[in-house]
């Protein structure tokens, strides 16, 4: 069976991420899409609200693995038996942070390989950060989120919202 890893922080889970696992699922047969932590990033949504999000856009294939690591993705990689990690692309400045961070990956898991997937045209300017700027703003967020996910993301962020009030 051919496994790949797609891994982020989601936080919400975009149409640009939903494309890229569609993308993946043409060239792999399971695909692990992990929540990581990112000790630069204080996400806004819980893990179980992120789980959620994902698990609701592909609770009809099986071929597509929701779960969280609190470690190093190439941990996570290596108890799986994984060794394609898929990471998405928009634009120039993700292609220069990738190939530094698997520079470093490579020297703890030689075996790794990164496999790159443009999201396309349509999602290279949507970001999770874009999103919560529109919902604060009270903006559509139509076209930049899966349709399965959008309501639960959108009640999620006003119940968040209203607690804050």
């Amino acid at each position: 069976m051919k496994k790949c890893v797609f891994a982020g922080t989601f936080d919400p889970f975009t149409l640009g991420h939903e494309k890229i696992v569609e993308k993946a699922l043409l060239y792999y047969d399971k695909v692990y899409v992990v929540i990581g932590v990112n000790p630069e990033k204080k996400p806004f949504f819980s893990v179980e609200e992120r789980l959620g999000f994902i698990r609701e856009c592909f609770k009809n294939d099986d071929r597509v693995e929701v779960d969280f690591n609190s470690g190093f993705t190439v941990d996570f990689l290596k108890k799986n038996g994984v060794t394609d990690y898929v990471r998405g692309i928009r634009n120039d400045a993700d292609v220069k942070y990738e190939k530094a961070d698997e520079e470093v990956n490579r020297k703890l898991y030689p075996e790794l390989n990164y496999v790159y997937i443009r999201c396309g045209k349509d999602s290279e300017n949507v970001s999770s950060t874009l999103v919560k700027e529109k919902l604060y703003k009270g903006e559509s967020v139509s076209g930049l989120l899966p349709e399965k996910s959008e309501k639960l993301v959108i009640n999620a962020f006003n119940d968040k919202i209203k607690n804050l009030k």
